[in-house]
């Protein structure tokens, strides 16, 4: 959601008319209503759809002066900030998020959740982005994570996973890779998905393939590792999400919960060359596909990282 204000506040968001001026080709028609020029003022403003979540939300009265006196996205919601008390500016915040999202669902999953719906997500994701960041707020001692891939130790196993998501096609996947205390490669998986996924849902997917393979397996003592920080550390948490990714958290924790010899760690991408590269290449194989010798495209790696 930071990320998200920052390119508001910057005008960078990728809407179509600043796509066009990017001289990317396509049409500059609103995605959600498909009549008026898409530019930032318009996708949060003046689209019917963005007004029916100022009206439904209750925050349209308490904005509308300034809005209608406005001269440009930017200058008007610094103006909203200054206006507001802080708990109307924080759904502000929510607001433009949420509009935002629905855009996007619209855009690239032909998807139009309901107004109610979209409003509730979206005060929850501004409460769990508070949430954590009072939370990071608080002093901590941290340890580095290696940039590089670390042997377990003697008993133990490690699994890999991760995803990727790939536009063109309208797809996304996943791989997880498993190896001894020595390196050796033992098996992996790959897999892949029709439609676009978030980020953070198509790796709580790549983590859940590798956990529910396991589970079904001989193997014991594996420590799975993955470069997604949000949802190791929602997998370790306790907080009810309630949304699709939500549900896979929960059902990630509920295996974790009943099989003790399973556990989730968090590593720096540098450190997940293996994966990467594997789910990269899982398009190229059916899915879901299994691999008890080596894959080629990981070949090189494994070998370097044994050594």
């Amino acid at each position: 959601m930071k990320i998200f204000l920052w390119r508001l506040l910057r005008g960078c968001l990728p809407t179509r008319i600043n796509l066009q001026r990017k001289h990317v080709p396509c049409t500059t028609l609103c995605v959600s209503c498909n009549s008026e020029l898409e530019n930032e003022w318009h996708v949060f403003f003046t689209c019917a759809a963005a007004k029916d979540i100022w009206t439904s939300s209750g925050m349209w009265d308490k904005i509308k002066n300034i809005v209608e006196q406005g001269e440009g996205t930017t200058d008007t919601v610094f103006q909203l900030l200054n206006h507001l008390d802080t708990k109307e500016a924080t759904e502000l915040l929510a607001l433009l998020w949420c509009i935002w999202r629905r855009r996007n669902d619209k855009l690239w999953n032909d998807v139009s959740s309901p107004i109610g719906v979209s409003i509730f997500l979206a005060r929850q994701r501004l409460e769990e982005w508070l949430a954590a960041r009072t939370t990071n707020l608080a002093p901590s001692p941290r340890v580095a994570e290696p940039n590089y891939w670390v042997k377990p130790q003697p008993g133990f196993m490690k699994c890999n996973t991760d995803a990727a998501i790939f536009k063109d096609t309208n797809s996304y996947s996943f791989a997880f890779c498993l190896r001894d205390n020595h390196g050796r490669f033992k098996a992996a998986t790959t897999g892949w998905y029709h439609g676009l996924s978030p980020r953070h849902e198509a790796e709580v997917i790549a983590c859940i393939e590798a956990m529910s393979w396991l589970t079904n397996s001989s193997y014991e003592n594996v420590l799975i590792e993955l470069d997604c920080k949000t949802v190791v550390d929602d997998l370790h948490g306790s907080n009810q999400l309630l949304s699709e990714y939500g549900l896979l958290i929960q059902k990630g924790r509920s295996i974790l919960a009943s099989h003790k010899n399973l556990s989730v760690r968090f590593i720096r991408r540098q450190a997940n060359h293996v994966a990467h590269s594997l789910a990269r290449a899982a398009r190229s194989y059916a899915s879901p596909h299994t691999f008890d010798f080596i894959p080629p495209c990981i070949t090189s790696l494994i070998m370097k990282e044994m050594n």
